[in-house]
């Protein structure tokens, strides 16, 4: 289990942002389960943070996933355009 200091009100403000990310992208295209998915985004990994105690491997994990998300995004928006 990790240590609760400093650390843990700034590994729960990333995973709140990387939630309502996910919630927001979401929310374009399906609302009804957007609430869902947005909290599951939230409780597994600071589930898994504490049951495992790696929250540095976790979080970096997570932004890169997003990072490629976004890439893969971006690279689909361009293809659409350009056609």
């Amino acid at each position: 289990m990790p240590a609760l200091g400093i650390g843990l009100p700034i590994f729960l403000l990333v995973q709140a942002a990387i939630a309502w990310f996910s919630y927001s992208e979401i929310a374009h295209s399906n609302k009804t389960v957007a609430a869902l998915i947005g909290l599951c985004v939230f409780v597994v990994p600071v589930t898994l943070a504490f049951w495992s105690g790696k929250v540095v491997d976790l979080v970096f994990t997570e932004l890169v996933l997003l990072c490629v998300y976004l890439l893969i995004r971006e690279l689909s928006n361009r293809r659409l355009s350009s056609n």
